[in-house]
């Protein structure tokens, strides 16, 4: 089970609880993997959906930073991808979770972008390994964004006993 999936599973009943939010739904495959949209927020007025990306970030606690991702896959030997960053188009809202504080910082995606790109010579650049590649990243202070996004108190996981397992060793 991936780690952040009981923080997103949290995140989906505090979008459900809304009273302007009549349901949530995880995204398909594809709009997950080719336009970086992790749920989709259907409101109770019959407006378009909207797109979100969910990001969650076991380092927040320590670190006080919240990331913006320039390349997704950077390779040594082929043409890497571009990441959500600089891709975030497609989804109208990014989600950054913070598990050690049950919290969710929620912003619109083209202010967040924005920001970043506004004051990127001053964000600290970082690499992060994983299976074959590296991705890249700025590591952006929270305490410089959060006033633009609104954040949220994560709801306890309502389950069963094997999931709240699963949860608490996610907790880890």
């Amino acid at each position: 089970m991936q780690a952040s999936k009981p923080y997103e599973d949290r995140l989906m009943g505090l979008l459900e609880s809304m009273p302007e939010v009549e349901r949530v739904e995880r995204a398909s495959y594809d709009d997950d993997k080719n336009k970086g949209i992790d749920l989709w927020i259907y409101p109770t007025n019959g407006t378009q959906p909207i797109a979100m990306q969910v990001k969650t970030d076991f380092n927040t606690n320590r670190t006080g930073n919240i990331t913006f991702e320039t390349v997704s896959q950077a390779y040594t030997d082929k043409a890497g991808k571009v990441g959500w960053g600089l891709t975030l188009d497609h989804a109208d809202r990014i989600a950054f979770i913070v598990p050690k504080w049950d919290v969710a910082y929620i912003f619109h995606s083209d202010q967040y972008v924005r920001w970043c790109l506004e004051n990127y010579k001053e964000l600290i650049p970082k690499s992060v390994k994983n299976e074959g590649y590296l991705t890249l990243i700025s590591l952006v202070p929270l305490k410089d964004v959060a006033g633009m996004g609104i954040e949220y108190k994560l709801p306890p996981l309502m389950c069963n006993e094997e999931k709240q397992k699963e949860f608490q060793m996610a907790r880890i």
